[in-house]
């Protein structure tokens, strides 16, 4: 359930977000941002995306005895509380909710690994933790987290994903943190944000969050042999800036579909890093395998931007003492290119190569896969294991 502590009545809220009511005094009884399970009393936050607008139901809010935030309307027309901006509003709302509940924040950006070092630190702060949900970081996951953290938590965990320039302006002008990580910056998303440059100003618009600017992990600046040992350090570096450096940050953490997990299958081993993909994180994650033993599937990165070709074209070069087994548009314009024989290309579930791969997972091979979300690159896992 959504709510917002230290605000009780539609008064109140029109008066925090000075705004306009005419209702009479009423409790709010939590908030909604549908309009198809709203409740009497609750109060409807109309979000507006590239494919919908929320705008468009508030009526069918207001017949169910609901209030409504609105940025255009008259107060007096009904259960209305009219401000400036909704979002704007929101994101007010969730300051307030985390001001009132005097819990620990913790923002997470960076262009990869948020979501496994969110788990990894929710995990170890246990019960008194409340995290985002899955991969719940955009504009409405990163509210939907905030209001759905109770009075019982300890810690708030926040991942925060940026798509394109500005993304994160509202959040650094209205939010506040405890703690801020930013655990890299890479190459994805720069065909939305233009440059590395870009990227990097976009991500670290959060520090402005900051209470105290010394609460800043900078993944940039840690370096380690491999991407597990430094997402440790990592944690081990919040844990002690949260005051819980007694807690051990050496667990067993088992990572979740798509993300590297690994998959025992037929006496072999199936890797899953499907969910997502790039240039810096393909060769991090691939850097310590054995070529002896590792079959490597990949699928193409998106959202490269101009250069995608010539990043796709160096990672291969980089990976060529693995056998390679690529799907994609990209890739395959590169081996045609390269006139890479020693590499196999296929272009569907129909084409791909899924007796020989299972002929491998039995003589005890490991199969990486990896691509963006672009490339469905669960589908061929789905298909080695059930056919």
């Amino acid at each position: 359930m959504f709510k917002v502590a230290g605000l009780e009545t539609n008064r109140d809220f029109a008066l925090f977000l000075s705004g306009e009511t005419s209702e009479a005094i009423c409790k709010i009884k939590g908030i909604s941002f549908d309009s198809r399970t709203i409740t009497k009393d609750q109060l409807f936050v109309p979000l507006c995306g590239k494919k919908f607008d929320g705008n468009d139901y508030i009526k069918d809010a207001l017949d169910k005895g609901g209030f409504a935030l609105t940025d255009h309307g008259n107060p007096a027309t009904g259960r209305l509380i009219v401000v400036h901006d909704v979002y704007s509003s929101l994101l007010k709302l969730c300051q307030k909710h985390i001001s009132e509940l005097d819990v620990k924040t913790v923002f997470i950006t960076g262009s990869y690994g948020k979501t496994t070092m969110k788990e990894m630190l929710s995990i170890t702060l246990g019960d008194n933790c409340h995290a985002s949900l899955e991969n719940q970081n955009n504009e409405f996951g990163i509210p939907y987290t905030i209001l759905g953290c109770s009075s019982e938590k300890k810690y708030l965990i926040v991942e925060c994903g940026a798509r394109k320039n500005g993304d994160f302006s509202l959040l650094a002008k209205y939010l506040k943190c405890d703690l801020f990580i930013l655990t890299g910056i890479a190459h994805n998303h720069i065909e939305t944000m233009g440059s590395i440059e870009n990227i990097e100003k976009t991500k670290l618009e959060l520090l402005k969050c900051l209470k105290n600017k010394k609460f800043f992990i900078d993944g940039r600046e840690i370096f380690k042999d491999t991407y597990i040992e430094k997402n440790t350090e990592i944690l081990r570096q919040a844990l002690f800036y949260l005051g819980e450096k007694d807690l051990d940050p050496k667990f067993k953490f088992e990572l979740p579909p798509g993300r590297g997990k690994i998959i025992k299958h037929l006496g072999g081993e199936i890797i899953d890093h499907s969910y997502n993909s790039s240039p810096y994180t393909l060769t991090e994650t691939t850097k310590n395998l054995d070529p002896k033993e590792h079959i490597l599937i990949l699928g193409d990165m998106a959202e490269l931007g101009k250069k995608e070709k010539k990043l796709h074209e160096d990672v291969i070069n980089k990976l060529s003492g693995f056998q390679l087994i690529l799907t994609g548009t990209i890739f395959g314009e590169i081996q045609r290119k390269m006139n890479l024989e020693n590499i196999l290309h296929f272009s569907s579930l129909e084409s791909f190569p899924r007796e020989y791969l299972i002929k491998k997972l039995k003589k005890s091979k490991k199969l990486y896969f990896k691509g963006s979300r672009s490339s469905r690159m669960e589908i061929y896992i789905d298909a080695l294991i059930n056919g």
